[in-house]
């Protein structure tokens, strides 16, 4: 699977490019802006988007969503959770004082276990709420795409609307940890890691663990 990073916005959010090589078929997860750029990575990597899969509504994952599939006709995807957050877009971007995002128009809204294809790879959908309500991780194979969830020695917030500590407890350990400590996690912010790697070491994750999360 062909996987490619670019850091958008003022939050150094994780915009992906992921694809099939044998089919030249490929999606963006979270394309939070720079949306030229992304599909220049694309067109490198000779793949055709047609899916765009979104872990969660929050500003700086969708930013720019709307502009992605005016500029492809994409289908978007996005856990039906997270409608909610998604019809609130324009208080979330004045709360930050932050410029209000065209709303995106989502074609399919999915659910625990639903399986969203591009190409020859099938994505699995996990939900993994506590960040967000209805917030999911995209897993294909030994790759996750994980969103504001597990991330390299750290974890996503709880403190914004819609965040739930207890629910995220949950769905880090009896979900994410649970997958092959090979896997490789793809996160909203910061470097790719392991699920083995975070299990060992993260802090965030240990405390979790020992405060009763199994």
């Amino acid at each position: 699977m062909i996987v490619r990073r670019l850091v958008v916005g003022p939050f150094s959010e994780n915009s992906y490019v992921v694809g099939d090589s044998a089919s030249g078929e490929g999606a963006l997860v979270d394309p939070g802006g720079q949306v030229p750029e992304l599909l220049a990575l694309a067109q490198r990597e000779k793949l055709r988007i047609g899916k765009i899969l979104i872990t969660h509504a929050h500003w700086d994952h969708v930013f720019g969503v709307a502009e992605a599939k005016r500029l492809t006709g994409a289908e978007t995807v996005l856990p039906a959770g997270e409608r909610s957050m998604l019809e609130h877009l324009a208080e979330q971007s004045e709360a930050f004082g932050l410029p209000v995002p065209e709303q995106p128009e989502i074609d399919r809204w999915v659910a625990e276990g639903d399986i969203v294809d591009v190409g020859g790879l099938s994505f699995r959908v996990l939900l993994v709420p506590g960040h967000s309500p209805g917030h999911g991780a995209y897993v294909s194979g030994l790759d996750a795409l994980s969103g504001d969830t597990l991330m390299a020695g750290s974890v996503g917030r709880t403190d914004l609307p819609g965040g739930n500590y207890d629910i995220f407890v949950n769905s880090i350990t009896r979900k994410i940890l649970k997958l092959p400590a090979a896997t490789r996690v793809h996160p909203g912010h910061g470097p790719s890691t392991t699920v083995g790697e975070e299990a060992e070491t993260n802090p965030f994750v240990l405390e979790m663990l020992a405060t009763g999360g199994r």
